[in-house]
């Protein structure tokens, strides 16, 4: 049957038989009713280009998959109140290869009714599936049973929310995983307690926050717990290259929860670090505030993922992402949380699960406006850092909307803010530029050369404030609204403390003020000694009459390094 372009079509018979079944772009199929489910048995195709349902409000149309293989497809919405199995073949496929959304609002949303026969459900890589009730793999009788596999390729993965889901295990449950190969991928498991057989040929390490470091898996039948526990994998082109992993077992769903630890004896610089991982199929929201939701105890308010394309880690806390940073946390991926206390907890339930099949997180979601994102360049590689002004926020370290840098590989060059405290952090918040005046910017590259310094943001703040570059190991100023780029050169013996950003008044705030100041030079720098710390400008003129330095500063000693020839 074809329901032809703008054509709707209303069953409300039980028991509708169809083999092939097409809604053609802007055609509807629906039951109308909520309260008397209609099944409409399926011996072929669906291909819904149209709308199958009644949009957002629960239609009662029932899938009923009778023949051997049916697949579902099409660029249209497709949203029906279950998915069973009632006559028909002993086995029956049923791949979904669009998004679907299941209604049912009471009762199970997938289920075999028929004794004696076996329904598969196949969820293709990219497709998202929403089961507002749980999943039943066996409706209460061995006989009638289910089976499900969700996909996963170099595109991506398939997605599905529920509830829960009812006798899942390793003999009716598929989740794939595809990684590449020579990288490090960070996964957690979606099914409940696997054996690290699932990783043969592939090597597996485990994080362990007392001594701050990883560790190899060498035992196959090593059962990975507890639940949410991150793991690294590895696969090599020389081994099995690209390969696709294999979770079996009983499919997490609902409510998992790990325990947190910060070893107060450790000394490491990842003291209070835990890997953990979103053990679902879907991605899940860290910002996600609503029933049945997150369980956060003594954690701080950043997360952090490893992005194996930069071999670095992205960053997101309040709003502010770092490095591609969101509060987007794909399926079934490992992250680090920061446990501020001896012992925490993180627990995560089907409420933040949220249909997102992105390789990396998507960015920051806060006013770009109130932000100033650094990126440094080179080598090969590079990182940002992010700096905010936020009305509630302070210069030391805040766990609500500040995140800590976390290192990345030391082939990557790496910038970070420092705290009064010495803190270094990837994401720092600040009350505002009149309070803070200075902040100073880390900086460290095992690999010396030249590098560049960009930067962008803090727009809606026009003239209230001139920001002035500083380098502290050439000198060098740069007045940071008049461009948008500095080049320096890096040698690792360098200090990390590499730059300070200053925040000064602008000229016509400052008034007029005669202030006495000695400047002495050698070959190509000037120095200048001003009388008193107070606010000043500073200008160098060659016998032109070109300026070549200009500078606004409330610090007493100043040098300014002239590579232009003149006088």
């Amino acid at each position: 049957m074809t329901i032809s372009n703008g054509h709707t079509v209303e069953l409300n018979q039980q028991n509708v038989l169809i083999n092939n079944l097409e809604v053609d772009y802007s055609a509807l199929l629906l039951v109308n009713s909520t309260s008397n489910p209609n099944n409409l048995n399926v011996h072929g195709d669906v291909t819904c280009n149209g709308t199958i349902g009644n949009g957002s409000t629960p239609d009662m149309l029932v899938l009923s998959v009778e023949g051997s293989n049916t697949l579902i497809s099409g660029d249209g919405e497709c949203r029906i109140y279950s998915i069973t199995k009632s006559s028909g073949a002993a086995v029956s496929t049923l791949t979904i290869a669009m998004d679907l959304e299941l209604y049912a609002s009471t009762g199970s949303s997938i289920y075999n009714s028929r004794n004696n026969t076996l329904l598969e459900i196949v969820i293709n890589s990219g497709v998202n599936v929403t089961s507002h009730t749980m999943i039943d793999m066996n409706n209460g009788n061995s006989e009638k049973r289910c089976s499900l596999l969700i996909r996963s390729d170099e595109t991506g993965y398939g997605s599905l929310i529920t509830p829960s889901i009812d006798d899942s295990d390793a003999n009716n449950t598929v989740i794939e995983r595809f990684i590449d190969e020579d990288r490090w991928h960070y996964i957690c498991p979606p099914v409940d307690d696997p054996y690290a057989t699932t990783f043969l040929n592939i090597y597996l390490i485990s994080w362990e926050e007392p001594s701050g470091t990883w560790s190899y898996v060498v035992d196959p039948n090593m059962v990975l717990e507890p639940d949410m526990e991150g793991f690294g994998v590895w696969t090599s082109s020389s081994l099995l290259g690209p390969t696709t992993l294999e979770f079996k077992g009983s499919m997490n769903a609902g409510s998992r929860n790990i325990d947190l630890t910060n070893t107060t004896s450790a000394t490491h610089g990842h003291k209070g670090y835990n890997f953990v991982g979103n053990p679902s199929t879907s991605a899940i929201d860290w910002d996600y505030t609503g029933a049945n939701g997150w369980t956060k105890t003594h954690v701080d308010n950043a997360i952090y993922l490893w992005n194996a394309e930069t071999s670095s880690y992205s960053a997101y806390v309040d709003g502010v992402g770092q490095n591609g940073g969101s509060n987007i946390i794909p399926a079934h991926t490992g992250f680090f949380v920061h446990c501020n206390q001896e012992t925490g907890v993180l627990g995560v339930d089907h409420g933040a699960q949220v249909h997102d099949a992105m390789a990396q997180y998507k960015a920051g979601k806060v006013n770009e406006n109130d932000v100033l994102s650094l990126t440094v360049t080179g080598a090969g590689g590079s990182d940002e850092t992010i700096l905010r002004f936020k009305d509630t926020a302070t210069e030391m370290y805040d766990g609500q909307m500040d995140a800590l840098k976390m290192f990345g590989s030391a082939q990557v060059p790496q910038l970070y803010s420092i705290t009064a405290a010495d803190e270094n952090l990837a994401i720092n918040s600040m009350e505002g530029w009149e309070h803070v005046r200075v902040v100073k910017l880390g900086f460290s590259a095992d690999n010396g050369g030249l590098y560049t310094l960009a930067w962008d943001g803090f727009d809606t703040y026009g003239n209230a404030f001139v920001m002035m570059l500083e380098d502290l190991v050439t000198g060098e100023k740069m007045n940071m609204q008049e461009g948008d780029v500095y080049s320096f050169v890096h040698d690792p013996s360098n200090f990390s403390h590499r730059f300070n950003i200053r925040f000064l008044e602008p000229k016509s705030q400052v008034g007029s003020v005669t202030v006495l100041a000695k400047a002495t030079g050698g070959e190509k720098s000037v120095n200048v000694e001003l009388e008193e710390s107070m606010p000043a400008s500073i200008s160098i003129f060659n016998l032109l009459g070109q300026r070549l330095v200009f500078d606004q500063t409330s610090l007493q000693y100043s040098t300014y390094r002239l590579d232009e020839p003149g006088y």
